[in-house]
């Protein structure tokens, strides 16, 4: 079968747009299968929307993914208006990441928001997923909900020293929606007392500071009927230090704390230091949250072995 022949040729296996039946018969009997496409086919409308699928994928110990990325808006065979949404769905996706730009029609900005200088995508630990109260809501299909009229989140994690990094793209809101992080986000038991800096990857600046929950704003299209998801934010949610300082990670990326790019993160006495991996000569831009609030940048150039340390204060 399949399984054998991809043992015998020493390749993996992606299975797409399988029925639920196909994926536990993968989980239990192919060990070649590492990665399950969890969206329809790359034909516009909502095909991004994962998150349920990725659930139920990622419980099995696959890599979920969606199909295919567009770069531009405007191709020859294809109209694509939300490729920022894409990119950044397929980011905290978790899986692998398939470029399907006409030649000549690939955007390297949004391409690099997605992966390291030498190509290595910048993934989260924990794959983007739904939240309880998305999937109980649409269970009991409340009409009034904040999640109704194609409302959706889509949370993923880092994890570095029993510390969770949340990179949570929200979209479509036709109500304002408290985000209850620990709630919400959290992978493990985090401390209840635990305070957050949230920043907003697709405006560039600072939403919160030391908070436990923070409000996703209405939609900008809305009231209309639907809202067209043009400007779905990445919030990347980091856990405030016994200093006062956080990591939000890695500027221009909508994974900012990924293990393709950060080795180590630590707690010091009065800051945070990281260890960072990359091209030799390669310049980053690390951002931090200060006690007081303010977002603090630090330029790193990678050293000729290839990491550099980053600290502060």
């Amino acid at each position: 079968n399949i399984n054998n022949a991809a043992a015998l040729t020493n390749t993996t296996i992606q299975l797409c747009m399988a029925w639920p039946r196909f994926v536990l018969y993968a989980a239990a009997h192919m060990p070649r299968v590492t990665q399950v496409r969890a969206s329809d086919d790359y034909t516009g409308d909502t095909q991004w929307y994962i998150g349920v699928s990725s659930l139920f994928i990622s419980s099995l110990g696959f890599r979920p993914s969606k199909d295919g990325v567009r770069t531009v808006v405007s191709q020859p065979d294809f109209q694509e208006p939300l490729v920022m949404l894409q990119s950044s769905v397929a980011s905290i996706s978790g899986g692998p990441v398939a470029l399907v730009d006409n030649i000549n029609y690939t955007n390297p900005k949004i391409v690099n928001k997605m992966i390291t200088k030498e190509g290595k995508l910048l993934s989260p630990d924990i794959p983007g997923v739904c939240t309880d109260e998305q999937h109980i809501q649409s269970a009991f299909l409340n009409p009034n909900g904040s999640f109704t009229n194609g409302a959706v989140i889509h949370t993923s994690a880092s994890i570095f020293e029993g510390r969770e990094w949340y990179f949570v793209l929200a979209s479509g809101f036709f109500y304002a929606y408290d985000l209850n992080i620990s709630k919400s986000c959290s992978i493990s038991e985090q401390a209840t007392d635990q305070l957050w800096d949230v920043y907003n990857e697709f405006d560039e600046k600072l939403v919160a500071v030391g908070v436990a929950s923070f409000t996703i704003p209405v939609c900008p299209h809305a009231p209309t009927l639907r809202c067209n998801h043009t400007q779905s934010p990445v919030y990347h949610i980091a856990p405030k230090s016994a200093s006062g300082w956080s990591l939000i990670g890695e500027y221009g990326k909508w994974v900012s704390v990924s293990r393709a790019r950060f080795t180590s993160v630590q707690e010091t006495s009065s800051g945070i230091q990281c260890v960072l991996v990359g091209t030799p000569q390669e310049t980053l831009q690390i951002l931090f949250v200060s006690p007081a609030g303010d977002l603090v940048a630090k330029n790193v150039v990678i050293d000729s072995t290839g990491r550099s340390e980053v600290a502060v204060p």
